[in-house]
């Protein structure tokens, strides 16, 4: 009896660990999955699309990685610009890819020059649940030409706050979402900073994005579809 009861014990203990381990993952783990958004001002006027297309899903061991390709249009749908990440799930982790953060406008707009990208990306814990506070990420863009250093872009993601569990229904459909609150400072000739308030849901992604300035809305980011 005390045999069978010990192997219990070390059962339930292992099974909490493996479980421990489990990642929440916010984007599709299907290659070709697309992810479609659309891009608002305050006014509620589109300003602008993207196309965000899983390229690769790879596994090693309890790890999953998703390449994410990030294609950017203008309100007419002309291809303004591409970009490419990289999410992670490890170690009951969920790692963003701070290059999320910035537009592949941005990038497009040095593409003949030396880009180097620096990242400290974003984490999203298993044990994800409201009133949890989160790390901070950030990204740093050092743009270079014949050796010159030109111009250092500097975002960086604090105060990020889980606000609380909410259902948010766009064209896409309805998801349940983890409402994340932050604060988003961008540097380069000048430093601004806005609110941002994101949702996120299990297996989809980011279904729902809003900023703020003085609090007032400044703009929004939509989930349209999932292909």
């Amino acid at each position: 009896m005390k045999k069978i009861t010990l192997l219990t014990i070390v059962f339930v203990l292992a099974m909490a660990t493996i479980n421990a381990q489990e990642c929440l993952f916010f984007y599709p783990k299907t290659k070709g999955a697309v992810l479609e958004y659309k891009n608002y001002d305050k006014k509620n006027a589109l300003t602008g699309m993207s196309r965000h297309k899983v390229t690769e899903i790879s596994q090693d061991g309890g790890s999953v990685t998703a390449v994410i390709e990030v294609e950017a249009f203008d309100k007419k749908e002309k291809p303004v610009g591409k970009n490419e990440l990289t999410v992670k799930c490890q170690d009951g982790i969920y790692y963003v890819d701070m290059k999320n953060y910035v537009s592949p406008e941005t990038l497009a707009a040095y593409k003949d020059m030396d880009v180097k990208v620096e990242t400290d990306n974003l984490q999203i814990p298993a044990s994800l649940k409201p009133g949890d506070v989160l790390k901070d990420g950030s990204i740093t863009i050092t743009i270079s030409n014949a050796g010159m250093k030109l111009m250092t872009l500097k975002t960086t993601i604090t105060n990020r706050k889980v606000e609380s569990k909410e259902q948010v229904t766009t064209e896409a459909g309805t998801f349940d979402c983890y409402k994340i609150s932050s604060l988003v400072t961008s540097k380069s000739i000048m430093t601004v900073k806005i609110n941002t308030i994101e949702w996120y849901s299990k297996d989809n992604g980011m279904i729902k994005s809003e900023s703020y300035s003085d609090n007032k809305l400044a703009g929004s980011t939509v989930l349209t579809a999932i292909k």
